[in-house]
């Protein structure tokens, strides 16, 4: 299938019995009608007409898509409705000619090897110099990153090529970057006249002056060679200034109630270390500040009155305002958190993968944090990343063997969950702080999006078109949605019949042997669903013995939708009835597992007239280690002989296949 770019111009074209250069089309395209025409669910004629068009009606071309016998159709959109029309109705006129645009003023960029701010929250950094490609990452505001190339577009928008961290690096645009760093400070002069200049040193011109007590308004700073800071002032003229920090000093809000931002917070009975620790404060618990100290060495105290009306001192920069204001940051595989800033301090303990830790301050190069069990270190920051790398990146868009495919590429082997929502609806999870989506239409999907679940978490939600539902793979290193239509045509499943070979399974009062009694019925049941179209395999077709993992492994190591294990129970000779087993505590796809079974069993009962065992879960090995939405279904008892006989005739075996034809049947139908 063809990938088009979208463009914001419209062009009209009027239908005549002409061929279209598909790949001339740049979506979406208007286009009018010259006679009456049926409009189609999918691309062949032998969907059903979802609405039709009438002479001179206009309507929107959004997709165009090839089919398997060589036609080309194209994806309409009317009042709302969509749907597909075959090509060879349509003609395109060629859009009006417009002015190219005036490209804007180059302004000077920063310098290779130069340091610069990112100005934006969650800033995406992408593989090429364009909107068009993929994130690789992204910043966080104030991030401080250094700059290793530069690009300037033909339409003068300039992008700049950053350092992440060691190992990442992406284009960002260069209007989003600044050499200050943004913030939004109220400041009061101390001095008696403070000089403010047109620029961050002492060289530059003084602009005008500012008495004692003035109020202004920072909104970038700039660290000077000696490490001094100087202030950019916004004035009410819509002119900016900068003053130096030693004739300045902050305004800052009393916020009385704040919350406990390590594990190791300490109740002290004074502002000082050398105090009595009264109570270790709870992670995350809330606290009433009286008043600030700053103490002779220059460590600034708050006493707090905790939940039960204890009152004691902390630490101030252990405390925050929001949970939010906690600075976590993300260790790679095996990062050491050591006892001082520097290789030559003893190891304290060793990093998982993406282990979020808490950040206290920075040394030369080494992040002081602590652990979510309470121990405290350095790490060195080379070996951390300031977001998660649980992340979906890289999607696309695949046709393999007829079904169409959108896969995420997987930053690691991290596990995933999903849910059906209502809506027709596919929720992914799997604390993901990153997720890059599709802007290219897709045959049965209605959108795509990126949510937020809880902080910097997101959930990926897919919303399915009417007459759409999926089956949804996990690999290691990606996940892979097949986008399929409702009904059991064109699904693929596989039926095991279970034992054989030296494997009999049980054996009933007559010597009946089980594996024939599975066998039969996977027979009956691979003829009734290729009477309504199903892909049918059987792991076995004769009396042969498979290993449990040779029966998973072909259904792993496939494209299919579904697995169904057929055996025939044994316990007493009274014992009676039909049971459908499903495993969802190791089966990634458990939530649909319990769905088939569900289905299944509605209706294998309403056949065969067995009593009702009930659905339930179990960790048989086929459905345990299954990839595909699985079941198990044990028929009937083989030790009871009246089930016995049942089991070894043709009706039976037939009354079966049909209802777990129509357990299919739901089961594909319902999203």
């Amino acid at each position: 299938m063809k990938k088009f770019i979208a463009s914001s111009v419209l062009t009209t074209a009027v239908l005549f019995p002409a061929l279209v250069n598909a790949e001339e089309i740049h979506f979406p395209a208007s286009y009018t009608s010259s006679k009456n025409i049926e409009i189609h669910k999918g691309a062949t004629t032998s969907y059903p007409v979802v609405t039709s068009l009438t002479s001179g009606q206009k309507v929107t071309v959004i997709d165009t898509f090839t089919n398997t016998a060589g036609e080309t159709w194209y994806r309409i959109e009317k009042d709302g409705t969509k749907g597909w029309v075959i090509s060879s109705s349509l003609e395109e006129t060629p859009p009006p000619v417009q002015n190219p645009p005036t490209p804007p003023a180059i302004t000077p960029l920063p310098s290779i090897g130069t340091y610069v701010y990112s100005q934006v929250n969650g800033l995406e950094a992408r593989r090429g110099a364009s909107a068009f490609y993929a994130a690789v990452g992204s910043l966080y505001s104030n991030q401080k990153v250094m700059v290793t190339d530069q690009f300037t577009a033909a339409t003068g928008e300039a992008w700049l090529k950053v350092q992440l961290t060691p190992s990442i690096s992406g284009w960002v645009p260069a209007a989003s970057l600044s050499e200050f760093e943004t913030i939004n400070l109220t400041l009061i002069v101390t001095a008696d006249s403070a000089n403010l200049r047109s620029g961050p040193t002492m060289q530059d011109n003084i602009m005008r002056t500012a008495p004692k007590g003035s109020v202004l308004n920072a909104v970038a700073l700039k660290r000077d060679l000696d490490g001094g800071i100087w202030y950019k002032i916004a004035s009410s003229d819509g002119t900016f200034t900068w003053i130096y920090e030693s004739v300045v000093t902050k305004q800052v809000d009393f916020v009385p109630t704040k919350y406990v931002a390590t594990h190791n917070t300490l109740l002290y009975s004074g502002a000082s270390l050398g105090y009595n620790v009264k109570l270790k404060l709870p992670y995350l618990s809330k606290i009433t500040v009286l008043k600030e100290f700053t103490n002779s060495l220059n460590q600034t105290w708050a006493n707090v009155k905790t939940s039960t009306g204890l009152t004691g001192w902390a630490l101030k920069n252990e405390l925050v305002t929001s949970k939010n204001d906690i600075q976590f940051t993300h260790t790679f595989n095996k990062a050491v958190v050591r006892s001082g800033a520097s290789i030559k301090y003893a190891a304290k303990v060793y990093l998982k993968e993406n282990e979020s830790v808490i950040v206290l301050g920075e040394l030369n190069g080494w992040l002081n944090v602590e652990t979510s069990s309470g121990v405290r270190g350095w790490v060195d920051k080379l070996y951390t990343s300031p977001v998660s790398m649980k992340r979906l990146i890289a999607p696309y868009t695949e046709v393999v063997n007829g079904d169409q495919y959108v896969n995420w590429k997987k930053t690691y082997n991290y596990p995933v969950k999903y849910a059906v929502l209502s809506g027709n609806r596919l929720k992914i999870t799997g604390s993901f702080t990153d997720i890059e989506t599709l802007g290219e239409i897709i045959p049965g999907i209605q959108s795509i999006e990126a949510v937020p679940v809880s902080g910097s978490e997101k959930a990926l939600i897919v919303t399915f078109e009417q007459g759409y539902t999926f089956t949804l793979r996990n690999a290691k290193d990606k996940i892979s949605i097949k986008v399929i239509a409702t009904g059991l045509a064109g699904k693929k499943i596989i039926i095991d019949a279970g034992h054989g070979g030296k494997d009999t399974g049980a054996i009933g009062p007559s010597g009946y042997l089980e594996k024939n009694a599975n066998l039969g019925a996977a027979l009956a049941l691979k003829a009734e669903l290729e009477k309504f179209g199903a892909i049918v395999t059987l792991t076995r077709s004769t009396d042969v013995f498979l290993e449990l993992s040779e029966r998973t492994y072909i259904a792993n190591s496939s494209d299919y939708d579904a697995f169904i294990s057929l055996h025939s129970d044994s316990y007493k000779t009274t014992s009676t009835g039909s049971t459908t087993y499903y495993n969802t505590s190791v089966n990634f796809n458990g939530p649909r597992s319990k769905g088939l079974a569900n289905a299944i069993q509605h209706r294998l009962i309403a056949s065969l007239g067995t009593y009702d065992r009930g659905v339930q879960e179990q960790e048989f090995y086929v459905n345990r280690m299954n990839e595909l939405p699985s079941i198990l279904v044990e028929l009937a008892y083989i030790s009871n002989p009246s089930e016995e006989k049942l089991l070894s005739s043709p009706a039976f075996r037939q009354k079966a296949a049909i209802g777990i034809r129509q357990g299919l049947e739901d089961y594909f139908n319902n999203f």
